[in-house]
């Protein structure tokens, strides 16, 4: 008789390990599975950082008058931040225009490689300043001037 209860509390002893190793098991199933979600829709570096490692810099923007068109000169610091499309807010006294490249546009419109500097022309007169976008974090504004 005590041996038959012995039997019962070790198989209540093995129940109960199975069911919390089965639970550990779906546990580290389920974050396996979310976390890479969670990872994607996070950015892999901060506004802040962006800005204050100047990814992105105009070094200049000036309206050429020959050609009419606007000309937006941007270098792209050495950081091996990944950077998908770029965002051109060019605004003039009443209307902006929003412009993007990414690697997916033609090829006057390429996303910087690292440390390269580029030059983007867009068809916008009377424009006055013009700001650089990645996602929705601002990394430069500047007055758009007249090209010598």
């Amino acid at each position: 008789m005590q041996n038959i209860k012995n039997k019962k509390a070790l198989s209540n002893v093995l129940t109960t390990m199975l069911i919390i190793l089965i639970t550990i098991a779906a546990i580290a199933i389920i974050y396996k599975s979310i976390t890479p979600i969670f990872l994607s829709l996070s950015p892999a570096i901060s506004c802040i950082e962006m800005q204050s490692q100047q990814i992105l810099k105009i070094e200049s923007a000036c309206f050429n008058t020959r050609t009419n068109d606007l000309e937006i000169r941007i270098k792209r610091s050495l950081s091996e931040t990944n950077i998908e499309s770029i965002k051109f807010l060019i605004e003039t006294g009443t209307a902006s225009n929003l412009f993007e490249c990414s690697s997916n546009s033609c090829s006057n419109c390429l996303v910087l490689e690292k440390g390269q500097t580029k030059t983007y022309y867009f068809s916008s007169e009377n424009s006055k300043e013009v700001s650089i976008y990645i996602s929705s974090c601002l990394l430069d504004k500047v007055k758009i001037g007249s090209c010598n």
